[in-house]
């Protein structure tokens, strides 16, 4: 009778069992360095041509499906080249046409042909004055923005959402003092006096004047004059388009010649009964003062004066005979304009109605106050050490 010891045969079977299970898994290894390899080697050069059908399109985004870092460009003759392999899927994208996807099916020259996209051109209706135009059809130019871009602004005046955002419109702040007034340009200036170059302003087809609330001499804090459009809520506006070339004087006359600011107010909508309240608060304080001399720098500079022209102190000459203290410094700038401006902003809406009726009601509160804190109290602390 054979006697079998597992502690004297163990490490033999363990051997053999480890032996097995490797060769086991060899192929299947195997077979993946083959894919993966023979996928890399696959990895060949196309190239093609991109156009509308008729003439090549330039500046055609090219890229992988699935895939970040392979992207290629079309040149001035619409065409491009890029690395892929069988398996891969081109997508095709440029403004204005319909995104294409392409297999590469194995070939190395691929042809691709956009289709224009005319679905959102024949959505989107432009206010052109007395009627309504679709984008595709319009023959003048005409600047647009929407809600979407002016509630996303925390400002208060309409002019403000429109600065920045429309071609051949040049808006400027004329102050930053809360209710100061625009300059707006469109297309240029058209006369050397600042009213002379304001546009017709139109809110839901009602003429809207453009001139200056207030004067000069009687304003507030910094002299400036209140801009009218400042009445008007930005939330409360649904478009706003700008006419700037012959449309405006076509349709308007002689009054549109610095252009035609078209204003679209908001209306109620057939369904369920809504209210919405937006609430907002900010600060704000002066990011960059001018650099100054200090007092040191200021009497260096003056008593240089007096030596090349070789005179001598006078008794007017307060700041160098030492009648003022010279050792003080104050910086004004700072002292008058160093505050900061608070501004709240509450704003309610209530719409509804049925399919023939249709009501909205808005209200809004704004309060915002100025960097010049105070100032009038300073001047007078200030002004009372040296009279």
């Amino acid at each position: 009778m054979n006697k079998f010891s597992f502690i004297k045969g163990g490490k033999a079977l363990y051997c053999l069992f480890l032996m097995g299970s490797l060769l086991s898994f060899f192929p299947v290894y195997s077979k993946n360095g083959v894919r993966k390899s023979s996928t890399f080697l696959q990895q060949h050069h196309i190239q093609g041509t991109v156009t509308d059908g008729t003439a090549p399109l330039p500046g055609v985004t090219i890229t992988l499906k699935g895939k970040l870092n392979a992207t290629a460009i079309t040149d001035y003759s619409g065409q491009y080249s890029l690395s892929a392999s069988p398996q891969d899927t081109l997508v095709v994208s440029f403004i204005g046409f319909k995104t294409a996807v392409v297999p590469v099916a194995g070939r190395t020259t691929i042809a691709i042909v956009l289709h224009p996209d005319t679905t959102t051109l024949q959505e989107v209706r432009v206010n052109a004055g007395y009627y309504s135009v679709k984008e595709s059809e319009r023959t003048g130019s005409i600047a647009r923005i929407t809600a979407k871009d002016i509630e996303t602004q925390p400002v208060t005046n309409v002019l403000a959402t429109m600065q920045g955002r429309m071609a051949g419109v040049s808006i400027t702040q004329t102050t930053g003092v809360p209710g100061g007034g625009f300059d707006i340009k469109i297309r240029g200036q058209n006369s050397i006096r600042t009213d002379g170059n304001a546009p017709l302003y139109i809110i839901d087809g009602v003429p809207y004047a453009s001139d200056p609330i207030g004067y000069n001499q009687t304003a507030s804090t910094y002299p400036s004059v209140t801009s009218p459009l400042n009445s008007i809520n930005p939330d409360a506006i649904e478009s706003i388009e700008v006419l700037k070339d012959a449309d405006a004087t076509a349709i308007y006359g002689s009054r549109g010649a610095n252009g035609v600011v078209l204003i679209t107010t908001k209306k109620g909508k057939a369904g369920k009964t809504t209210f919405t309240v937006n609430a907002a608060t900010g600060a704000g304080t002066v990011t960059k003062f001018m650099k100054l001399m200090n007092t040191e720098q200021y009497l260096a500079m003056r008593l240089q004066a007096f030596v090349n022209d070789g005179l001598s102190y006078g008794a007017t000459d307060y700041d160098i005979n030492g009648t003022w203290d010279q050792n003080r410094y104050t910086d004004w700038q700072k002292e008058l304009l160093g505050g900061t401006s608070l501004q709240q902003d509450i704003q309610g809406t209530l719409s509804g109605g049925s399919e023939r009726t249709q009501f909205l009601l808005s209200g809004n509160y704004h309060q915002e106050t100025t960097v010049f804190l105070n100032m009038p109290q300073k001047v007078r602390h200030y002004l009372g050490h040296f009279l």
